[in-house]
């Protein structure tokens, strides 16, 4: 499972309720994430304006820049 907040943070959980990471990079609110149907890519969108690419065990595979609102 995966969450964004209004700090910034992507977190993963197990399924039991139990945190496994914070993915730290965005400026501001994270208003969107998913993962992919193999649960290897993470892809989280934040008011900041980037989409950030993460692995599933917490890396930054990259940042997409581009929009401005």
């Amino acid at each position: 499972i995966v969450s964004g907040g209004d700090d910034g943070t992507v977190r993963l959980w197990s399924s039991k309720g139990q945190q496994l990471a914070v993915l730290k990079g965005h400026q501001g609110y994270v208003y969107s994430v998913a993962i992919s149907t193999d649960k290897q890519t993470i892809v989280s969108g934040g008011f900041d304006g980037t989409m950030r690419l993460w692995s599933s065990k917490g890396q930054q595979l990259a940042v997409l820049k581009g929009h401005q609102g």
